[in-house]
């Protein structure tokens, strides 16, 4: 079967076959549940052995029993299984889908599911939790799972193989609800680069998996034909082919069996089978088309606009293709009719379909900047974010690079201006870009112009008449006449119109019109002429009081989603009744749900808003209670993160706001972070300042474990702007600590330490001998980075004398520590491993996780300068163990870099491959661009070793240049092992 490869160091290098995706390199997710919350009605027999026969036939082939999760509800004694055995209810299945298999760093995924689900006959498919029943229907949706798996979150992930075995009688059994419960996995942003195989077999309303004659299970079935194949990996497409033949392929058409398989092969091929012959397959060695245009709107009229568009980018012998920009003003349907065209060029641009948006004009949240943007895209369409280079230029150039040689049309959504969009576009024959903004974006080398009108009234008359029905019309043609011309052929404004008249039937088009004509201004216009208003005024005016106070209280809010929670906040009432108000708001169109629970707001609905508010009460109150709703949940979550702020006012918080636990934290920092910030800003410019300082403070352990360094710095700045507006001097040494703090993760070491300086100089003055101690310490450890040794020892004497002065364990761990690393830099080994005992004692008194993995990294590493290579993989491997424990993943991405180290040197090349890939993929998710060139550093001496010495060149020049830029010694040092005798392995 043809593999297609995605190398961490671009195609043909040493990653590619023979060195494929091996045993060690695979993740093992196998879920079987027999046993449900529902009781006996949804038992079942078999799953949880099928599991177990799984996951002896994965370790038989190899694959590491620590890699291997057998996620179980079983009804009798489950048996013994190799590797880890957790339960399957809704909290342990997402724990280890979102934080186990990104920790493994393994490049395949096996996944299996063995329980009941639904099909849907749209092909959507969820499966259901062990803690599932008829009242409570929590479950998995299957395609989010995939996009998850497919996104950044796991960076690392080059294929998948999945299997899910579900019955889909169970619908008819369960009574769902039309709209079943969907809680959305985390995900970063899109990778296109990942190899699936996956077998999905059920059809509503039949029984999935069952062979005639035999009975066995899909499962089963699975299982067998996997253990005729025999090879690693597994030959999917003779797997496929067999699984075809067992259950389609007999004469026995009355035997009970699936006529329903779903599969999406390594290519992303699918194929829906019935009981028929197979399909032809799929060509192979294409390369994979990319589509993530949005779904179109109902598109009325523009069909001179489509035509001409099609015509300028026709593909021609050798011509380039002009960019297209599409302007108008909001509402007017840029989107759509951009869309609309990508969508009718499929057919033209085989190769890629590609949709971003740029937000340049989205309030309550920041422009997507060129940077963010191009690796976006460039994780779109594959390219490894190991690939994606630093510098936006060189993004700019890899971006043109890759869709030169592809058929391809780009949507480029919403761009402020010319310097905003002018990075991401491709000029050339086989690309087109089509760009929308509101402003014309004059000075675009090569660009046709679309300017894009409100509709015609015959348009109007169409698009409104589809909405609302031809019978409406006819029976009072002048009213809707009227009503047409009301809204000028604005198409959003003829939605929303629409909307409401398809609600309220029995209301007269004449009343309406009337209505229409008689309602009063607040807001400026977006088209000469036409007042919006009047649209939103109606919709506005059927809403209760009660959702009319949130819907001029959302003008405060200035993110860009909010839920049920923060409705609470804003209206200062209970749950029940501001999920009304919510519905209201929702039925009457003025808010959209895209995510279930979370709700937007368009940006003209927006600017209604802000005039309706502007014009009632005074919404102060409203305010104050949504910063303090923020500042709290902030200070709790990193309370229970074990990372409380250093501006921490020690307030009780309620148990409404505390959450449960640090994993509930954290997934409510993730989910709200986007509003969070949007919140810091607002503060910002209101300035709240004494807001902003507590708000920032608070986030600060979230930013550095998250590896949120751009966005820590501005938020970081901002407090330090307000402590010195309100001149709070505690404040703003907390403000100067964590800015340096959050350079030094990132690698802006001469930044740190120009803030860890100001931050240990007002702690000075303050008096504050444990703020003096921790900035000493950070500052002698930036001085170490920056192989300034003697000036690190200086701070670090200093830094201990405080912290034994103090008492304080904690600290002087963390200091002996940091002063062995100087004493290893230095050559001092033995002095070295002397004082690192000593830290290890301690942070074992202490029972600190982190720090004693942190410390046996030391030892180990310092191990492998004294060349006893025994000795040092076994330390690494017990702080991997501990930094997995304590869930450390700026650690964890700290030892895999050194076991590549330790490997390359000790001629074990392959095993460094894979621990470098590894620190890699972890270096790029926590965005720290040291150990991202310490990644490459050790990947280029693996190829050393094992003879690769163009690869070695290609990689180390590479971490050079990161070297370079942080001003390290670690540049030096790879220069001179490069330039040794026959560059081998150190």
């Amino acid at each position: 079967m043809t593999h297609r490869n995605t190398p961490a160091a671009g195609p043909g290098g040493p990653f590619d076959a023979p060195w494929d995706v091996s045993p060690e390199e695979t993740v093992a997710v196998l879920v079987g549940i027999e046993e449900y919350a529902a009781g006996r009605a949804w038992q079942l027999d078999g799953p949880v052995r099928e599991v177990r026969e799984l996951a002896w036939w994965l370790h038989s082939r190899g694959v590491l029993p620590e890699n291997i999760h057998s996620l179980v509800s079983p009804s009798q004694d489950p048996g013994s299984f190799p590797g880890r055995v957790h339960g399957a209810d809704r909290n342990d299945v997402r724990r280890v889908i979102t934080s186990v298999v990104p920790d493994s760093a393994c490049s395949m995924l096996w996944l299996h599911w063995s329980g009941h689900g639904v099909v849907g006959h749209d092909h959507g498919r969820r499966l259901f939790y062990a803690d599932a029943s008829p009242a409570d229907q929590q479950n998995l949706d299957f395609d989010d799972l995939l996009r998850t798996l497919q996104s950044s979150l796991v960076p690392h992930l080059r294929r998948l193989i999945a299997c899910v075995d579900a019955c889909a009688t169970f619908s008819s059994r369960l009574r769902a609800r039309n709209t079943l419960p969907h809680e959305a996995l985390p995900r970063g942003t899109s990778r296109h680069g990942q190899e699936q195989f996956v077998l999905f077999a059920a059809r509503p309303g039949e029984i999935a998996g069952t062979v005639p004659r035999s009975g066995a299970s899909f499962s089963t079935a699975f299982l067998r034909a996997l253990n005729e194949k025999g090879a690693w990996p597994p030959d999917m497409t003779a797997v496929k082919d067999d699984l075809w033949r067992t259950f389609t392929g007999t004469s026995d058409r009355t035997a009970p069996g699936p006529t329903y398989l779903w599969t999406q092969d390594w290519s992303d091929g699918q194929r829906v089978w019935y009981a028929s012959a197979p399909a032809a397959e799929p060509a192979r060695g294409a390369r994979k088309p990319v589509n993530n245009l949005p779904p179109s709107a109902r598109l009325v009229g523009r069909q001179s606009e489509i035509s001409g568009l099609m015509g300028r980018s026709a593909p021609g012998a050798g011509l380039r293709v002009p960019i297209q920009v599409i302007h108008g003003m909001p509402g007017v349907g840029k989107t759509a009719l951009a869309v609309e065209f990508a969508d009718r060029m499929t057919a033209h641009r085989p190769d890629a379909q590609i949709y971003i948006d740029l937000h340049g004009y989205t309030p309550g949240r920041p422009r997507l900047d060129p940077g963010e943007a191009l690796a976006t895209l460039l994780l779109l369409i594959g390219v490894p974010p190991a690939a994606i280079p630093d510098a936006v230029r060189d993004r700019s150039n890899l971006w043109r690079r890759e869709m030169s040689q592809r058929r391809s049309v780009v949507v480029i959504d919403n761009a402020r201006n010319v310097e905003h969009v002018e990075p991401l576009l491709v000029s050339g024959t086989e690309t087109v870009c089509v760009v929308t903004s509101r402003t014309t974006l004059t000075g675009l080398n090569g660009a046709d112009y679309l300017p894009l009108p409100c509709l015609t009234r015959s348009e109007s008359v169409a698009l409104l008449t589809g909405l609302v029905g031809s019978e409406r019309r006819e029976a009072e043609p002048a009213a809707f006449v009227r009503v047409v011309e009301a809204v000028s052929g604005l198409p959003l404004a003829l939605h929303l119109v629409g909307g409401q008249l398809r609600r309220r039937p029995a209301l007269r088009l004449s009343t309406y019109a009337g209505l229409l004509a008689d309602s009063g201004t607040t807001t400026n216009s977006p088209l000469p002429g036409m007042d919006m208003t009047k649209v939103f005024d109606l919709s506005y005016d059927a809403l209760t009081p009660l959702a009319q106070q949130l819907y001029r209280a959302l003008s405060v809010h200035s993110g860009p989603a909010f839920d049920a929670p923060l409705a609470m906040v804003l209206l200062d009432r209970d749950a029940g009744e501001a999920e009304a108000a919510m519905d209201e708001l929702f039925d009457q169109h003025l808010i959209e749900e895209r995510v279930e629970g979370r709700f937007y707001v368009h940006d003209l609905v927006r600017q209604h808003i802000a005039g309706t508010a502007a014009s009632g009460s005074d919404l102060t109150p409203v305010r104050e209670r949504l910063h303090r709703y923020w500042v709290i949940r902030a200070e709790a979550a990193a309370r229970v993160c074990g990372s409380p702020s250093l501006y921490d006012r020690a307030e009780e918080i309620g148990d409404e706001a505390r959450p449960p636990d640090a994993r509930a934290a954290v997934e409510w920092l993730n989910r709200e972070w986007a509003n969070i910030l949007a919140a810091v800003r607002t503060m910002s410019v209101r300035e709240d300042h004494h807001d902003v300082i507590r708000l920032a403070a608070a986030l600060m352990g979230h930013l550095r474990d998250r590896g949120i360094y751009d966005e820590g710095t501005e938020v970081h700045s901002l407090a330090l702007t307000s402590a010195r507006m309100v001149g709070d001097d505690h404040a703003r040494a907390v403000a100067l600590e964590n800015l340096g703090v959050t350079h030094l993760r990132g690698g802006g070491f001469h930044q740190a330490l120009a803030h860890l300086d100001l931050a240990c100089a007002t702690w000075l003055d303050l008096g504050d001998r444990r703020g003096v101690a921790r900035t000493l310490d950070r500052r002698g450890f930036t001085h170490e980075r920056l192989g300034n040794y003697e000036s690190a020892l200086h701070d670090l004497r200093r830094a201990r004398a405080y912290f034994e002065f103090l008492g304080d364990d904690h600290g002087l761990a963390q200091v002996l520590n940091d002063t062995g690393a100087v004493y290893w830099r230095q050559g001092r080994y033995e002095e070295a491993l002397s004082i690192f005992s000593r830290a290890l004692a301690l942070r074992e008194e202490l029972r600190d996780l982190s720090g004693q993995a942190a410390t046996l990294n030391n030892i180990g590493f310092t191990h492998h300068r004294l060349d006893d290579w025994p000795r040092a993989e076994a330390f690494l491997k017990r702080a991997e163990e501990m930094a997995d424990t304590a869930a450390d993943r700026q650690l964890l991405t700290v030892v895999s870099n050194n076991f590549a180290y330790l490997w390359a040197s000790s001629g074990k090349p392959r095993a460094a491959l894979r621990a470098g890939r590894r620190g890699l993929a972890l270096a790029v998710s926590l965005g720290s661009h040291y150990q991202k060139a310490r990644a490459l550093d050790a990947m280029a001496r693996a190829c050393a070793a094992a003879g690769h010495q163009r690869w070695a060149e290609r990689i180390g020049a590479e971490a050079i240049d990161k070297f370079q830029r942080l001003s390290v010694p670690e540049e030096a040092e790879l220069r001179s092992f490069l330039a040794g005798p026959g560059s081998g392995a150190a």
